[in-house]
């Protein structure tokens, strides 16, 4: 869809969910309920869409073209969810400690997780690394256990323990967990991201 036209369009409810939109023309669309959740719609002319009740989250909204007639989602702020989005982006040159301190601040408060990033690898293995530091390296723990300590972070706990399963932060067998990888190793992925290896 990368730089189409689709002004006037009636999209309300279509899945867009981690399109590349760069350069649209969505002027006057109606993209109510659409789920435009990690898309990238960095300088899309938005003049006049209504893009009430769609889901926005991690979206590139980036240099998008709005107007008075563009329709937001009920208490959606364009220029916090662009300092909100700014804040996790992967530098272009850094280091990879400042982009993992951008992450944890994003997607973490007061401990706790907010939410889990939407499309996005580099920014998940930090939130999974994050949680993998609270089990103890070599120690086998009941799943129980395990879901208890998730449960200190999100009360999704059960979608926590999968994907530190699925993305190899920890292994399972006959109903016991335990950490694989050490988290210290972290630090070289990042740098990798940092440096635009990753």
């Amino acid at each position: 869809m990368r730089g189409e036209n689709h002004e006037r369009e009636d999209l309300s409810g279509w899945n867009l969910r981690g399109a590349d939109l760069r350069g649209v023309r969505f002027a006057g669309a109606d993209l109510s309920g659409a789920d435009l959740t990690g898309a990238s719609l960095r300088g899309a002319n938005l003049c006049g869409a209504d893009l009430s009740g769609a889901a926005l989250g991690d979206a590139d909204l980036t240099g998008v073209q709005t107007d008075a007639e563009t329709r937001w989602p009920t208490g959606f702020n364009l220029e916090a969810h662009r300092a909100a989005y700014d804040a996790v982006v992967p530098p272009s040159q850094g280091s990879a400690r400042g982009f993992e301190e951008r992450v944890e601040e994003a997607f973490f408060e007061d401990g706790r997780l907010k939410r889990l990033p939407a499309r996005n690898q580099k920014k998940l293995q930090v939130v999974l690394g994050k949680l993998a530091e609270a089990f103890e390296p070599e120690v086998r723990y009941p799943e129980r256990e395990v879901n208890a300590i998730l449960a200190r972070f999100h009360p999704d706990y059960a979608t926590l323990r999968r994907l530190l399963c699925d993305y190899r932060w920890m292994a399972r067998n006959q109903g016991l967990y335990w950490r694989l990888r050490n988290v210290q190793g972290l630090k070289q992925t990042l740098e990798q991201v940092a440096s635009g290896e990753g």
